[in-house]
C-alpha cells in the first residue's frame, strides 16, 4: 500500500501499485472467466476495501485502485450475468491481523469503529462464503461492506 500525501505521489508509485494491485484482479478474472463460461456457471468474489467508498488522507492511490476494482467488478458482473456467472465484492473494514496487532494506533483505530473492535478474519470469510453460496444466488454486481458500522453510522 502506498501511503503518502497526494502531492508526493510519483509516476513510479502509480505504475507499481496499479500494476501490482489492480492488474492482479484484472488478470485473475480474465484467466478464470473463459473456464466459467464453458461451464455456464461460476462465482467471483473480489475482496477490495472499505477504502473504495471512503476518504482518508494519504490513501489517494490505494482508494483509487480499490474503487476501480470494485467498479470493474460491477462491469464484469453485468457482462457475464446472462452466462451464469456472478461477480461480487467484499469490502472489509479494518481486520485484526498480525500486522495490526503491534500497531501503536490500534486503540485509536478501534475507537473509530462503532462496534468497538476490529473484525476477525473468520468474520470476513463468512461474508465471502455468503457471496459464494446459494443464499446469494440472485446477487451479482453487488458490494457488501463489513466494517463494524463505520459507514452506516
Amino acid at each position: 500500500m502506498v501511503e503518502k500525501p497526494f502531492i508526493e505521489l510519483t509516476k513510479s508509485d502509480w505504475e507499481e501499485f496499479v500494476t501490482l494491485d489492480a492488474y492482479s484482479y484484472f488478470l485473475a478474472m480474465q484467466l478464470v472467466l473463459p473456464h466459467m463460461e464453458k461451464r455456464k456457471s461460476g462465482n467471483i468474489v473480489n475482496v477490495t476495501s472499505l477504502a473504495a467508498l471512503s476518504v482518508r488522507t494519504t490513501l489517494a492511490l490505494y482508494s483509487f485502485v480499490k474503487a476501480g476494482v470494485t467498479h470493474m467488478s460491477k462491469v464484469v458482473a453485468s457482462e457475464y450475468a446472462n452466462k451464469g456467472i456472478r461477480v461480487n465484492c467484499s469490502l472489509p473494514g479494518v481486520d485484526y491481523t498480525e500486522m495490526i496487532a503491534d500497531n501503536p494506533n490500534k486503540p485509536h483505530m478501534e475507537r473509530k469503529i462503532p462496534m468497538g473492535r476490529m473484525s476477525t478474519s473468520e468474520e470476513q470469510a463468512k461474508t465471502i462464503l455468503f457471496l459464494t453460496s446459494d443464499d446469494s444466488s440472485y446477487m451479482t454486481g453487488s458490494s457488501i461492506v463489513s466494517d463494524g458500522g463505520v459507514r452506516g453510522i
